[in-house]
């Protein structure tokens, strides 16, 4: 993955679309969107370091059976080294990495990272409790939509799920690139149909959380 700085989801232009896209949701709902985006959720060096150690091994294998003959020297250079490869080769490869992961795993780290933002970004802390998070995990290219309990409570449940489904597949299909970036701020704008008569603008509405964390 491109170096996170310069990454599309968080430039400043970015950033400011997807507070753009918020303020479009919350000026026709007293719903409270945050959206935070995160480089990754799992470090996943359990999986880099499994594809080193076979790397690692087949480069031992091929030290011992290979028709030349290696001496204990470079054998004991080339399982470090096929290691190393191996690492590195899945810390460059997201594709590899994830798909080793398994989808299931993938979907536990981004889950639980977006319920850690939730916490720390105090989502659960408006008046209403009407807050919603709108989790992007740049790495695992997933999308999570976190909603408080006074949402839940108020907006029909096909309704909320077709929202929700929306946000997630914009990032499902079109990815972490300009595109994605696109297709999330529209879905996130889409929200304003489904919140803005369950959950009409109040008069005395304030802006109580980050837009864009």
């Amino acid at each position: 993955m491109a170096r996170v700085s310069n990454h599309p989801f968080v430039r400043e232009e970015s950033k400011k679309r997807l507070g753009q896209a918020v303020q479009a949701v919350e000026s026709r709902s007293c719903a409270e969107i945050v959206i935070a985006v995160q480089p990754r959720s799992s470090s996943w060096a359990g999986v880099d370091g499994a594809v080193g150690l076979v790397v690692a091994y087949a480069a031992l294998l091929y030290a011992l059976f290979a028709p030349q003959v290696f001496g204990l020297l470079w054998i004991a250079l080339m399982i470090p080294a096929g290691f190393g490869a191996g690492y590195a080769l899945s810390r460059a490869w997201a594709g590899l990495r994830l798909g080793l992961a398994g989808q299931k795993r993938v979907d536990e780290a981004v889950l639980q990272g977006a319920r850690a933002r939730f916490t720390e970004l105090r989502v659960s802390a408006t008046r209403e409790r009407s807050g919603v998070l709108v989790y992007v995990s740049l790495a695992e290219r997933k999308a999570v939509v976190i909603p408080d309990v006074g949402v839940l409570a108020r907006i029909p449940e096909d309704d909320w799920a077709k929202g929700v489904a929306a946000i997630e597949n914009a990032i499902a299909t079109h990815g972490v690139k300009p595109a994605g970036l696109d297709a999330l701020c529209k879905a996130v704008e889409a929200l304003g149909d489904v919140l803005e008569k369950p959950m009409p603008v109040r008069d005395d509405d304030i802006n109580e959380l980050e837009d864009v964390a």
